[in-house]
């Protein structure tokens, strides 16, 4: 089927095709239309390159079908976390923090280091509350990875969120303190 599609290189046209079919078509969408949609999709992102279907992945990534959308963040990891620690203002921020939730399983100690240093020298970041978010979202996909625990790695970073105030942010504290071992609540007091 991948063959007989039509060519249409304007990947944004694609896209906006897709959206609006699906929002027309109520419960009446034809599958077959959708997978056609993305098919093509699909094409022209495999023949970009990544910088630009990066730009694209952030703002349309919800277009994108998912079995296409988790290998094409995995084969790019690095350029991702770059993109996202340069986030230019408070709505890329939180766009590209939702990439950078989904990539979460596959960072390395180095690209946690970076995202997390980021998260501070960036105040498009920090300051974005919908980064915020993500941020509790990317942290509670972190406390899944390590068995609930705080990694004392993690303390220094827990320490600058006293910084910041707000419910995100408070509720993001509550959730990193209540994952804290006695000895780690403790040195996160007595640093205070």
């Amino acid at each position: 089927m991948k063959d007989n599609l039509p060519k249409i290189d304007d990947i944004n046209l694609l896209a906006g095709a897709k959206s609006e079919y699906k929002d027309n078509s109520f419960r009446n969408s034809a599958p077959e239309i959708i997978e056609i949609f993305d098919n093509c999709i699909a094409n022209q992102i495999e023949e970009m390159p990544f910088s630009d279907s990066l730009k694209f992945l952030v703002r349309d990534k919800q277009i994108i079908p998912e079995n296409l959308l988790i290998p094409i963040l995995k084969n790019n990891i690095s350029a991702i976390v770059t993109h996202f620690t340069e986030s230019p203002s408070y709505a890329e921020a939180g766009k590209r923090s939702e990439l950078i939730v989904i990539i979460a399983e596959e960072l390395n100690e180095a690209q946690w280091k970076n995202i997390l240093t980021a998260f501070f020298d960036n105040n498009q970041l920090c300051d974005s509350w919908d980064c915020r978010s993500n941020f509790r979202k990317l942290f509670e996909k972190y406390l899944k990875l390590n068995n609930k625990s705080v990694q004392p790695v993690r303390l220094p970073f827990r320490k600058k969120l006293n910084k910041l105030n707000g419910s995100i942010i408070n509720n993001f504290k509550q959730l990193i303190d209540s994952h804290l071992t006695p000895e780690q609540k403790n040195k996160l007091n007595n640093e205070l």
